[in-house]
C-alpha cells in the first residue's frame, strides 16, 4: 500500500506534497493511487505521510500504519457512504492522527483523544464534490493532525 502511492512530489514534506497531489488529481492528473476505503484523496492523505514515516523509521512504523488503516476502515463503517461531509475531515485525518499517536508511543487513551479532537477541529468541512479546492482542504486537515501532535 505505502510503496504504491502517488509520489511525483517525493522531495516535498507531506504537508506540501499531499495538497499538491490532491489538487493535481482533482484537475485530472494521471497517476496511480491506492486506497483501502474512501476516495483516492483519502488514500494519498494516509499513504504519503505514512510512506515518509516509513522512510524515516523503517519497519518500526508498521504498527502505526496498521492502526491508521484499520481506523480508516472503522471510521468509514461508522459514516454514511454518501454524505456532504468531507472524508478527509471525518475519516482520513483522524485515522492518520491515530496512527501517528501510535508511532509516537501513545496508547488507546491518546488514540481516542485524537479521534475526538481532530474531527472537531475540522467540523463543518463540507464536500461539494471533486474540486481543485480539495487540495486546500487536505492542507487544513494535515494542519489539524499536526496541531494534535503538538498538543495544541
Amino acid at each position: 500500500f505505502l510503496r504504491n502511492q502517488a509520489r511525483p512530489t517525493r522531495a516535498l514534506p507531506p504537508l506540501h506534497a499531499v495538497p499538491q497531489l490532491v489538487r493535481a488529481r482533482m484537475l485530472g492528473g494521471d497517476f496511480r493511487v491506492l486506497t483501502v476505503t474512501g476516495s483516492g484523496n483519502q488514500g494519498m492523505f494516509l499513504g504519503v505521510p505514512l510512506l515518509a514515516l516509513h522512510q524515516q523509521r523503517g519497519r518500526a512504523m508498521l504498527p502505526a500504519a496498521v492502526v491508521a488503516l484499520l481506523t480508516q476502515c472503522w471510521l468509514t463503517h461508522r459514516h454514511r457512504r454518501i454524505s456532504d461531509a468531507c472524508g478527509l475531515a471525518t475519516k482520513a485525518a483522524p485515522a492518520l492522527a491515530a496512527g501517528l499517536v501510535v508511532a509516537d508511543g501513545g496508547g488507546a487513551k491518546e488514540v481516542m483523544a485524537a479521534l475526538r479532537r481532530v474531527p472537531a477541529q475540522l467540523d463543518g468541512m463540507r464536500c461539494p464534490g471533486a474540486l481543485p479546492s480539495c487540495g486546500r482542504k487536505a492542507r487544513q486537515a494535515l494542519l489539524a493532525v499536526r496541531r494534535h501532535q503538538r498538543g495544541q
